[in-house]
């Protein structure tokens, strides 16, 4: 790698401000809703966000079911 120019006085942008996930919406489920979504995000977000989460409201808790052939809801529970 080359040299790169350097620059002066670029500040760093806040964590929140530099990259939000990709599921930045389920912040907005409140309990009781839900939601469906294929087996392939089924995973992603079934077991990602059972645990706790910094941008997730406290005691944020999802519940999971198969409801179709490759089909599952998820509810807010907490």
């Amino acid at each position: 790698m080359e040299k790169p120019d350097f620059e002066k006085r670029i500040p760093v942008p806040e964590k929140d401000e530099y990259r939000r996930s990709k599921y930045y919406w389920l912040a907005d489920l409140e309990v009781g809703d839900s939601f469906t979504c294929s087996h392939q995000d089924y995973k992603r977000i079934g077991r990602r966000f059972n645990t706790p989460v910094s941008w997730l409201p406290e005691n944020f808790k999802i519940a999971t079911r198969k409801i179709d052939n490759g089909l599952y809801r998820i509810w807010r529970i907490s």
